[in-house]
């Protein structure tokens, strides 16, 4: 089976390049806040937490009328995502939304 755009044959050699890799995992208090920080060529090793908060029942919300539904899940969501930036020490990695979960996942030092 072919993968439209995606050519197998370079990412095994990428693949294998990262296997081969000997570099050593430098383990610190918490991750880089860089995303230029992670290569392909090292590894961090640290405590890491998330939080992922869900609603219920959202199958049947989702059953009501579409204005309403999105207006409870835009306050939902924006309400969640403030909770989740405050006091956190510069610990967060990252924030997202999938679906109806709202996640973070941080640093825990």
């Amino acid at each position: 089976m072919k993968i439209k755009g995606y050519d197998y044959l370079t990412r095994k050699k990428k693949v294998e390049k990262i296997l081969d890799n000997t570099d050593a995992v430098k383990e610190v208090d918490k991750f880089p806040q860089n995303d230029d920080d992670f290569t392909y060529t090292n590894g961090y090793k640290a405590w890491a937490g998330a939080i992922f908060v869900d609603l219920r029942d959202s199958t049947k919300l989702f059953s009501q009328d579409e204005v309403e539904v999105a207006k409870v899940i835009r306050g939902f969501t924006s309400e969640i995502i403030e909770i989740l930036k405050k006091d956190t020490d510069d610990n967060m990695i990252e924030i997202g939304i999938r679906g109806d979960c709202v996640y973070a996942i941080y640093s825990v030092p």
